[in-house]
């Protein structure tokens, strides 16, 4: 099943974005350093007591907000998480704060009364987690961020249970849990991280989330943008962390929308936004790969073997379809600048 295919074509493109690949906001891979970001924990995954949803309507059939809690242990913690929609024909979009654990958005949907898979789950634009913690002396409500040592604490966590969920745990020079375990995470200030990222020649500082060096896997180094960085950011760049180096034969959009992929299923987040503002992150990339799949050009374990363990031959395919699909926005860019 060439994807050169007319028919394959049509399938895949519908669903992709029009623009060829930019590294955006959290990117910093290159030839010379595949791109990582920080990790993040604040909670762990506790038993959730009743429900306590809050309501805001600002029409009949206008806007809707909630918040609900989730449990992040047996002390009595929970986690207030906000929910929007547009309107009671749209689903709601949940924004999952830093941190949570995604075994907990079953807990969400039932106190929304609705289905998981009617949900579209986001991350919350920032770090900072509002937590209602209950005592003997009652309820105090307080906002709090996790250190960054324990925000990479959580990010392993994820990535390495989803890791060993599918079966993924040892690799021909090291294992999942050696590589995560002996990477160095520094977190820099603004003025180090520009001077980091003209040495990398990544461009834009401030829109880089984090960089990772390209050493071997088991020896690689993590830069993060102390100043714009959010969860699940952190965790793509522990998968780049794994990614083995043959993947550098396959052009680096596709690279990012596998990685992206993978963060989406270790985080539980349907897609990711920038700290910044409301662009989303891989957008393209992300949506490229999910149509392949849907598809049926490519299966999750393909991408696997290629992506952990260097047979890029089985997304050889999708390859070559990503390369024609650049290569005709690059024509359709150019056409419609009128060549300047």
């Amino acid at each position: 099943m060439a994807l050169q295919r007319a028919a394959g074509n049509r399938a895949v493109t519908r669903a992709v974005e029009a623009q060829r690949h930019e590294h955006g906001p959290g990117c910093g891979h290159t030839e010379a350093a595949v791109q990582r970001a920080a990790v993040h924990r604040t909670q762990v995954a506790g038993q959730a007591g009743p429900p306590a949803v809050q309501r805001k309507k600002d029409g009949p059939s206008g806007p809707e907000r909630r918040t609900v809690q989730i449990g992040i242990g047996t002390r009595g913690t929970k986690v207030k998480v906000r929910c929007e929609r547009k309107n009671p024909q749209q689903p709601w979009v949940v924004f999952l704060p830093s941190g949570t654990d995604p075994d907990q958005r079953e807990e969400i949907a039932q106190q929304l009364h609705r289905p998981q898979a009617d949900i579209k789950f986001t991350n919350a634009r920032n770090d900072e987690v509002e937590l209602v913690e209950s005592s003997g002396h009652g309820r105090r409500d307080t906002v709090r961020e996790a250190t960054e040592d324990a925000k990479v604490r959580q990010a392993t966590f994820l990535v390495t249970r989803f890791l060993e969920r599918m079966g993924i745990g040892d690799f021909e020079e090291t294992s999942v849990e050696q590589a995560l375990q002996s990477v160095s995470v520094t977190f820099h200030d603004r003025r180090l991280w520009e001077w980091v990222v003209r040495q990398q020649s990544h461009g834009d500082a401030e829109s880089v989330e984090g960089i990772t060096t390209s050493d071997p896997r088991g020896m690689r180094t993590v830069g993060i943008n102390r100043v714009n960085y959010t969860f699940p950011a952190v965790v793509h760049e522990l998968f780049h962390v794994l990614e083995h180096g043959s993947t550098r034969g396959l052009e680096s959009g596709l690279v990012e929308g596998i990685t992206e992929y993978w963060t989406s299923r270790a985080t539980g987040v349907d897609f990711r936004c920038s700290r910044n503002n409301d662009s989303r992150v891989y957008k393209s990339e992300l949506r490229f790969v999910r149509d392949a799949l849907a598809a049926g050009y490519v299966t999750v374990e393909q991408l696997a073997a290629a992506y952990f363990h260097g047979d890029i031959s089985a997304v050889a395919t999708i390859n070559d379809f990503f390369i024609q699909f650049v290569r005709q926005q690059e024509a359709s860019s150019f056409a419609y600048t009128g060549g300047r």
